[in-house]
């Protein structure tokens, strides 16, 4: 059996915490128009969730663009 390190672990698992949480800012969203007495509070916390979600995703896929993960031609 395959020794699996911990940091493998964690990589595989950004992507999808990235993905849930882009997907979760979405009825945060809604949620903006829904109660707009707190509009801006809701808003807020959309963008956050995103903006965190697509940077762990930047950090997943960012690395395997590198020149030096290229295959050469």
């Amino acid at each position: 059996m395959p020794a699996v390190s911990l940091s493998d672990t964690l990589a595989s698992n950004r992507c999808g915490r990235a993905i849930a949480l882009i997907a979760l800012s979405t009825p945060v969203r809604l949620a903006a128009d829904a109660f707009p007495n707190n509009y801006a509070e809701w808003l807020g916390a959309s963008g956050e969730l995103w903006v965190l979600g697509v940077a762990i995703w930047g950090l997943v896929f960012l690395p395997k663009m590198l020149p030096h993960h290229v295959a050469p031609d």
